[in-house]
């Protein structure tokens, strides 16, 4: 009885440690001080080393989802998208952030990575009362498998061209990486 009274009490803590992290799916290393990070109406964002459409995609979400707006500035506040190629790892795709109120950068391994880390920043903005927030973390992510995908069958299933697009919008905020569209079958000619 005592055995299975400490496993369900592991159990339970492991599920806790889980549920405080924000980001699908799970990263690696996900460490919080407890403090957040408040967010204005404006984000300062040094956009050196993100590509122009991983920037424009990261402005757009922000202007959705929160009705923030970007600022590019390279002052010492702003967030700063870094280019990494010297990370010691030989993990593909992998990016790590370090925010906290003195440091905020993300660095990447790779454009896949860049992509994804700002899928994973836009998953850690919350509000409250006071307005927009991220925590102040450290994490540590790549892929678990190289093949993420998911399959969306038109053939059997007519979906429209919204319901695709919004489809595939989110497979990439969850990072999939594989889209297998079943178009043709005895059923259905969707082209």
């Amino acid at each position: 009885m005592n055995r299975f009274l400490l496993l369900l009490a592991l159990l339970v803590f492991k599920m806790g440690s889980f549920a405080q992290c924000p980001i699908i799916p799970t990263p690696l290393l996900y460490e919080t001080s407890g403090d957040i990070i408040r967010i204005g109406n404006t984000l300062k964002v040094n956009p050196r080393n993100l590509s122009e459409d991983v920037f424009a995609y990261l402005r757009q979400e922000l202007s959705l989802i929160a009705g923030i707006d970007i600022k590019e500035s390279d002052d010492s506040e702003a967030l700063t998208f870094e280019v990494s190629v010297s990370m010691n790892t030989d993990k593909n795709d992998f990016y790590t952030f370090d925010l906290s109120q003195d440091e905020k950068r993300i660095y990447y391994h790779s454009a896949a990575s860049q992509f994804y880390a700002v899928n994973s920043f836009l998953q850690l903005l919350k509000q409250d009362d006071n307005g927009w927030h991220i925590p102040s973390c450290k994490l540590e992510d790549s892929p678990k498998f190289n093949w993420r995908g998911l399959h969306l069958d038109v053939s059997r299933h007519f979906f429209t061209v919204d319901e695709v697009k919004h489809f595939i919008d989110l497979m990439a905020l969850y990072k999939f990486n594989k889209f297998h569209w079943h178009l043709t079958d005895d059923q259905g000619w969707r082209i």
